[in-house]
């Protein structure tokens, strides 16, 4: 009997091999998850941003409530970065795959009127809205997010400095921000389009270096002399990234693939643990960072060396499980954050309606009700961007 088992196993050993040969990594990601990669020709628009905008508006909601426990998974989880940096530096890509093409078809005029007239719905959005929530402040009840800065300013002197882009409160700043970026966007991809780039790459460069070295020569002019989280000179870095990683995306991946003896892939993994790894320890104190320290590494509003460092591997990381795995987001959480991010200002400006109301509350929310109330508040959103409520009337 043992002899005629060894001779059943040996004729097994061919298909045994085959099933092995099967269940390696290669072979394995080709039959199981070939399917799932993205097709840009599923549709003109790359969907891949709409859905990572579509994320970082969540998260960005998640932040502005502050308190709920959502926040302990969105806000600097897989390292020292937050939703900002990944929505300006998509912001940055969607221009370049935007713009670009209208200024090559069509021209400078053409491409410099499209993104005027952006730049004036977002400026329109910017000042309409927050004349409003002063006029609530001012007559019919205080909103804490206002009342912090301004409180102290004539109803005209603060309507002034919002038109004159000199008071962003609480929310505000990044569309500011944006208003600010679109303003540069003509002159940056005239550059691009003949043949300046890396005059580009060297004027963004050392605008980032100037502020670092003199932060205080290069402030806007904010009302109160308040903190502003999103300096225009710093934040520009990743907005003007966005564009070339938009224009030059085919000699990117070629150049990426080229490296392909060096194993950057694995290194890529290596830091994005270390980062994940770095911050949890941070975050338990068992690692701790004096002031200076962190400011120089990983400081948000003057994005800190390490922080930017950070922002790419996981930009790198995020992209890869995007593009590998896009069927079985596209099957659920993408049927909710593609129209959220397709409309990106219109829930912006929702969002901070919402959040407006719910930091003006008497006592804030306990903090697993506040869970359930952003989630909710999310899923009201997507409903209205569905149903297209007041499309008609506020800038989408």
């Amino acid at each position: 009997h043992l002899t005629l088992l060894v001779t059943q196993l040996q004729s097994c050993r061919p298909m045994l091999r085959e099933f092995v040969t099967t269940l390696t990594p290669p072979r394995l990601r080709s039959i199981a998850i070939a399917h799932w990669k993205y097709d840009p020709a599923l549709s003109k628009r790359d969907l891949r941003l709409d859905f990572l905008r579509g994320l970082f508006l969540c998260m960005m909601i998640v932040y502005h409530y502050h308190r709920a426990w959502v926040m302990q998974f969105t806000y600097e989880f897989f390292g020292n970065v937050s939703a900002a940096e990944g929505f300006v530096f998509i912001s940055g890509m969607v221009v370049g795959l935007v713009y670009l093409p209208i200024l090559k078809k069509q021209g400078f005029q053409a491409m410099l009127r499209k993104a005027l007239r952006r730049t004036l719905h977002l400026y329109s959005a910017f000042v309409v809205l927050e004349i409003s929530f002063i006029l609530l402040d001012s007559f019919v009840m205080p909103l804490k997010p206002i009342a912090r800065i301004g409180d102290t300013a004539p109803f005209w002197e603060l309507v002034f400095n919002v038109v004159t882009l000199r008071f962003a409160p609480f929310g505000f700043d990044i569309l500011l921000l944006y208003i600010l970026l679109l303003l540069g966007t003509p002159v940056v991809l005239w550059l691009i389009a003949h043949g300046r780039t890396r005059w580009v790459i060297a004027i963004s460069l050392g605008l980032y270096v100037l502020y670092q070295l003199a932060p205080q020569s290069f402030l806007w002019p904010f009302y109160s002399k308040q903190v502003w989280r999103f300096p225009v000179m710093v934040w520009q870095l990743l907005f003007v990234a966005g564009i070339l990683l938009g224009v030059y995306r085919v000699r990117i991946v070629h150049f990426w693939r080229h490296l392909a003896p060096l194993q950057p892939a694995v290194w890529v993994a290596i830091l994005f643990v270390l980062f994940f790894v770095l911050r949890q320890l941070m975050d338990l104190r068992v690692i701790t960072l004096n002031h200076a320290a962190y400011e120089f590494w990983f400081e948000k509003n003057t994005l800190g060396i390490g922080r930017l460092l950070n922002f790419v591997i996981l930009a790198i990381v995020v992209s890869w499980f995007v593009t590998t795995f896009w069927e079985p987001l596209a099957r659920g959480p993408a049927k909710i954050l593609i129209p959220l991010g397709q409309a990106s200002l219109y829930v912006y400006m929702v969002h901070l309606i919402l959040a407006y109301v719910y930091r003006s509350m008497p006592a804030p929310l306990p903090l697993a009700t506040t869970g359930i109330y952003e989630i909710l508040t999310i899923l009201f959103i997507w409903v209205l961007v569905r149903t297209k409520f007041l499309f008609a009337y506020v800038p989408h």
